[in-house]
């Protein structure tokens, strides 16, 4: 049985990588329904490279089949958009009872002010109704979503406040003194406080994700790192995915988002005088700080579910649709 498949760019081409059996058989194409015709057996190093493939703005699927029939399909998890950097999808995670997330259901994202017109057609080919957007009011004005005002698309305005929010204004603040210090715990405090103070925003992202007229959907704020890195890990958690791979989620947006502005706002931090190490885990995306977040909202609440249908709204019919709607029958 195959246990864990991924597919990565590199390039032109595409690397697919697995673990389980020693050798499977490869098919790929545009969407999971549509497989084919390239079709190749991949050697017994859990690493199959597809030449060329990857020219194309559009994200690949591959099914994989072990020798046994079983099978798993993948996909790349980023879409390689032109404007956002950070838009991925929560397909493809397994849940503890054995099925995972459908792909094309639910994508979390960075900021959509970015969106190219080439952007926007992936989006309206991918079918999104709905995008959940977790920023303030001023995010929003001095960045309007480019999705505002499509015909097709609605969007549900979510604010979420708090220093999670503060994204883009950090590094000043850290510069003039007024933060000298953000640890791993100071970020698991502020993660709990704006689930405590916008219960309501995360449980209709929740109740939104239950619904089939509002998918596929998006959810997102400005760097898609914090209060959208919080939203998906509810509805993982929801959707019975393990700790490690909810973890392993949230921190797949150091290497997206957090890489690029670590390295722009390293070196002006240092030359003001400011250690970074103290500051770091507000950048980065640290899986220690998801699993604090974790830890806290079980035990004030018992479990995600009580959070989830006491504070913050959810109806427990809700969590029974996110599981059919959202996990592989």
């Amino acid at each position: 049985m195959i246990s864990t498949a991924d597919i990565q760019r590199d390039g032109r081409d595409l690397v697919v990588t697995w673990s389980g059996p020693e050798a499977v058989t490869i098919t790929v194409g545009p969407s999971p329904d549509d497989l084919g015709p390239l079709e190749l057996s991949a050697d017994a190093s859990g690493t199959a490279r597809i030449v060329g493939l990857a020219g194309s703005p559009r994200r690949h699927y591959a099914r994989l089949e072990a020798p046994d029939g079983s099978a798993v399909v993948a996909a790349e998890r980023r879409l390689p958009l032109e404007g956002p950097v950070n838009f991925r999808d929560l397909g493809g995670y397994r849940a503890v009872d054995g099925r995972r997330v459908r792909w094309d259901r639910v994508y979390r994202s960075d900021s959509l002010e970015s969106l190219t017109p080439a952007d926007i057609e992936v989006l309206e080919e991918l079918g999104v109704r709905l995008v959940c957007d977790l920023r303030h009011d001023m995010e929003r004005a001095s960045a309007p979503s480019r999705m505002q005002g499509h015909p097709e698309v609605r969007i549900e305005q979510l604010p979420i406040g708090g220093l999670a929010a503060e994204t883009r204004g950090m590094s000043e603040r850290m510069m003039r003194g007024e933060i000298p210090e953000v640890s791993v715990t100071m970020m698991a405090d502020v993660y709990l406080t704006v689930l405590r103070v916008h219960a309501d925003s995360f449980g209709a992202v929740v109740t939104h994700a239950a619904d089939p007229a509002a998918l596929p959907m998006i959810v997102h704020c400005t760097a898609g790192k914090d209060r959208t890195g919080v939203a998906s890990a509810l509805i993982l958690a929801a959707l019975g995915v393990d700790n490690d791979t909810i973890l392993a989620d949230f921190e797949l947006t150091a290497e997206y988002y957090s890489a690029a502005k670590i390295a722009e706002a390293k070196p002006r931090l240092v030359a003001a005088g400011i250690d970074f190490a103290k500051v770091e885990p507000y950048f980065g995306a640290s899986p220690a700080v998801m699993a604090a977040t974790l830890t806290g909202l079980r035990a004030e609440h018992g479990s995600i579910a009580g959070y989830l249908t006491g504070p913050a709204g959810v109806p427990a019919a809700a969590l029974d649709s996110l599981r059919a709607q959202l996990l592989e029958t």
